[in-house]
């Protein structure tokens, strides 16, 4: 597989480790970490943060694919801002050979650990979830899709839908792509995911993104077929500033609101 290639994967993978204590940056103090086992045994870290108040198993369950060089205490100060009385269990995944995982980053491993991580939260979660990725994320939040049971919905933070677009940020050129048969592609295709998925999607994106382009982003909306999928464009945000804009978390409670709200 091209991006299983050790040149491609030199140029993908960022990893960097992690030393907190679950909950010493949120201050909720119902943060911990648990192990899943992948499919080959290898143990991949995840970090869960449940509501203060109430039965975190009432509401919805928030499944966080990190973007690259991000590690799962990263999203400590984060976490608890997704947490509402609709999302009451906040779930941060973690690549192999990140933060407090085991083995070595790939990306077919990335996709085969992604459907491991969904399936163990569908699992646990009796109301429902939501898939959630950022960056890198978005290709393990799309490849989560076809887990069952799916989703209620998928949330997108600068993600990317163009394959192309995607090697040549690698270095390479989008005719490494041309040798792929229909399977191969569709097996990679975050686009082709998202068309076959039922539920609705939220996009968020920067229109200062200097790492992935907007428009690219916008592919990934643009492949859903429900009709209240939505795209929110922030303007001056970048690729790693999203966070910190007043619109982000009212942006994504507002359409999980609405999605799910009411279920």
């Amino acid at each position: 597989m091209l991006f299983d290639d050790p040149r491609f994967t030199r140029t993908l993978f960022f990893p960097s480790r992690d030393r907190s204590v679950p909950g010493s940056a949120s201050g909720t103090g119902t943060a911990r970490d648990e192990t899943v086992p992948a499919a080959d045994g290898t143990p991949l870290r995840v970090r869960v943060h449940d509501a203060p108040n109430g039965d975190p198993d009432a509401g919805y369950t928030l499944l966080c694919f990190p973007g690259n060089g991000e590690h799962a205490g990263d999203y400590d100060p984060f976490a608890p801002r997704y947490l509402s009385t609709i999302v009451t269990r906040v779930v941060v995944a973690e690549y192999r050979g990140y933060g407090k995982s085991g083995g070595v980053p790939s990306f077919s491993a990335l996709l085969a650990d992604a459907r491991t991580l969904a399936a163990w939260v569908a699992a646990r979660s009796p109301r429902g979830w939501i898939a959630y990725g950022r960056s890198l994320g978005s290709q393990a939040a799309c490849e989560a899709l076809a887990v069952a049971p799916c989703p209620r919905a998928l949330v997108i933070d600068a993600g990317f839908g163009d394959l192309g677009a995607f090697v040549v940020r690698r270095g390479f050129s989008p005719h490494v792509l041309a040798p792929l048969d229909d399977d191969e592609r569709r097996a990679i295709d975050p686009c082709a995911k998202v068309a076959a998925f039922e539920g609705p999607v939220f996009s968020i994106h920067g229109d200062a993104d200097e790492v992935i382009d907007f428009r690219d982003g916008r592919l990934l909306n643009q492949a859903s077929r429900h009709p209240k999928s939505q795209f929110s464009l922030i303007h001056g945000r970048g690729h790693n500033d999203l966070f910190y804009d007043r619109d982000y978390f009212p942006a994504i409670e507002g359409f999980v609101r609405g999605v799910v709200g009411g279920a």
